[in-house]
């Protein structure tokens, strides 16, 4: 093998002799690195093949045998913490350590096996074939042994060790029994992963949804860099793609992007749901991406204009070209919805510290957290308004008492219960939580979290509404209860952030933790009663303006919601109570039988309504009820 398995001559003699002051500082310390690693006898793979690619220097090539050879020598590939018990009896011969060893094992291969004696490279090919690539093969994709299945386990697990055997079949392909079928096999269990559609009798959702990966972003970026690997090997060795990729992986960038919040900061940020910490950290996929050559608007903008300090230098020094070209441009849209996986993310621009609201209300499976209708926001380079994260192990026993419980998020509790701990832990909610009606209109931005199903033992109906318009945030919460009982609205934040309750709610102060190191912290509890048909509601705003001074004003059946040049109408009789005949209610001359209508000057917008009449005249008659501004409304259309 050769290095083209990763670079190219050309590509080394360029960084070699490159009279640029940066690329240079950056190559000089990867050296630096290499030559410290093979010191230690400890290097990244890919570090010891470049240093060796520049230099010439045999240490490195010591360096790698010796890391490849103690590999091999190793009795077994799997965690020796792994509990086969958990399998009922069936002989479980892998696990992430065994695709990781296998990906180690491959580079390294690729990288010096033609500079290695016949009796090493005998040994590192028997013990990769028979450890790694034959192993998790035999686990997760041929027929007569495998064990897993897309249903169960086709989460971030499946992309990671088929991939891993997937590098392992490509880079020995010639040199093991059956490269080419094993390396087909594992190849459309890949593709099988990416276009998995979902299995609603296990609860299980799809694997992506239009580029939406629901377990998280951390794990997103795990498992799509481990793929990449993969792709980028097999690419540069057979000249081809494994499959026919590109649309998945560019939707899947574009869901990455949509996530992320630049910040002035140390540190940037992305979407904090699920089991995932809101820092940059090692997010290295996206260099993968461009690498692989998949490049969607707005990659080399976060490329360019993240935080660097956690960046592959490697792959960095790589793609410098393509990193530093003048003028990129930012993604195309401010605003994303993925209704199948329920997130949703508004920016109000690309700007670092703007103002960024991430909306979530779908599934509990695997990594995703009991969070239905849970709402995040980002400003000032910080997450104001936050998810406590989760705990440095999952072990920790605050983890599953705390952390993936509704306790830690900004959601609705019945009685001071929330979702079932069984969601999380058993076999997800069978009525996962919805978005409805998004929109990203300009000055209306909408959208609805039904988190029904996920509370469904305590609410036969959970509305949350979010309006955002000129300068504020609107959040207004619609329950209906099976029984009498108090409500409570949970809101986790920084000290001073910008929210506040605007409908009567006794509030209080309660404590619970944060981050990987557990530290306490204080959050707000907002609760009020059920009334006479066990009923409540909330109305929250987020002023994204100082100079707005939101007041709600009690009208008959109804809430008034001044908010600079914004009046925002809720009409109460619209919360189901009244059925047969149409909710219509008269707000400060406002005839509408709209959920909520907002109005800035003569010109208004409504949240499900079909009439809005105003001085004789009239500015929306419709059949069917529809959202946005009444002059371009859009329909109703279920689910986002």
């Amino acid at each position: 093998m050769k290095p083209s398995a990763l670079f190219t001559e050309e590509e080394i003699e360029r960084l070699k002799t490159t009279a640029d002051p940066g690329l240079r500082t950056l190559v000089g310390g990867l050296l630096a690195d290499a030559e410290r690693g093979a010191d230690r006898g400890s290097c990244d793979m890919r570090l010891l093949g470049f240093a060796y690619a520049c230099t010439g220097d045999r240490r490195y090539v010591d360096c790698a045998r010796r890391i490849l050879l103690d590999l091999v020598w190793e009795e077994s590939w799997i965690d020796s913490g792994y509990d086969p018990d958990a399998y009922h009896g069936f002989d479980i011969r892998t696990s992430l350590p065994t695709a990781s060893r296998c990906v180690t094992a491959s580079l390294g291969f690729a990288l010096f096996g033609n500079l290695l004696s016949e009796e090493d490279r005998d040994l590192i090919i028997r013990g990769t074939y028979e450890k790694g690539i034959r192993d998790l093969l035999s686990d997760w994709v041929l027929p007569g042994t495998r064990i897993h299945a897309l249903d169960t386990m086709g989460h971030n697990f499946w992309c990671v060790c088929i991939s891993a055997a997937a590098l392992g079949a490509v880079v020995f392909r010639d040199l093991i029994p059956d490269g080419d079928s094993l390396l087909k096999q594992a190849t459309e269990a890949l593709e099988a992963w990416f276009r998995y559609p979902g299995n609603p009798m296990n609860a299980k959702p799809m694997t992506f949804d239009g580029g939406g990966y629901y377990e998280s972003v951390g794990y997103f970026d795990y498992a799509l860099r481990e793929y990449l690997t993969f792709a980028i090997v097999h690419e540069r060795l057979t000249g081809e793609h494994p499959f026919d990729d590109g649309d998945l992986l560019r939707a899947a960038i574009s869901f990455f992007l949509s996530c992320w919040y630049p910040s002035n900061g140390r540190k940037d940020y992305f979407v904090g749901f699920g089991d995932y910490g809101n820092e940059d950290g090692d997010f290295n996929s996206p260099l993968y991406f461009l690498r692989y050559g998949i490049d969607v608007p707005g990659l080399r903008y976060f490329l360019r204009n993240r935080n660097r300090k956690n960046c592959d230098p490697l792959l960095s020094a790589l793609l410098w070209d393509k990193i530093e070209a003048p003028d990129p441009v930012p993604p195309e849209k401010r605003a994303a919805c993925y209704p199948n996986i329920g997130w949703a993310v508004f920016h109000e621009s690309w700007e670092k510290d703007s103002v960024m609201l991430a909306v979530k209300c779908g599934d509990t499976w695997n990594h995703a957290h009991a969070d239905c209708a849970s709402f995040l926001l980002y400003r000032n380079g910080k997450p104001e308004i936050y998810d406590p994260l989760t705990t440095n192990s999952y072990s920790d026993p605050l983890y599953q008492r705390y952390y993936v419980t509704s306790d830690a998020h900004n959601v609705l509790l019945f009685n001071g219960h929330g979702q079932d701990f069984r969601d999380n832990y058993k076999n997800n909610t069978h009525l996962p939580g919805k978005l409805r009606n998004f929109i990203d209109d300009d000055g209306f931005r909408y959208l609805a979290a039904d988190g029904t199903g996920p509370m469904g033992r305590y609410f036969r109906k959970h509305h949350r509404h979010f309006l955002w318009m000129d300068g504020f945030i609107l959040i207004y919460d619609d329950v209906e209860c099976y029984e009498a009982g108090r409500v409570s609205f949970l809101m986790h934040g920084l000290a001073g952030n910008p929210f506040r309750m605007l409908s009567p709610a006794d509030a209080e102060t309660r404590t619970g933790w944060i981050g990987g190191d557990t530290k306490t912290a204080d959050y707000d509890v907002y609760t009020t009663d059920t009334d006479e048909q066990h009923h409540a509601k909330f109305c929250g705003i987020i002023p994204l303006d100082e100079r707005i001074e939101p007041v709600l004003t009690p009208i008959t059946d109804g809430w008034k919601i001044t908010a600079g040049g914004t009046t925002v109408y809720v009409n109460h009789r619209a919360d189901g109570k009244i059925i047969h005949r149409n909710c219509i209610n008269v707000m400060d001359g406002w005839f509408t039988d709209a959920e909520i209508l907002a109005a800035q000057g003569d010109r208004c917008a409504v949240v499900n309504g079909s009439i809005v009449r105003r001085g004789g005249k009239s500015l929306l008659e419709t059949f069917s009820r529809v959202n946005g501004w009444v002059d371009r409304p859009v329909r109703n259309g279920g689910s986002a």
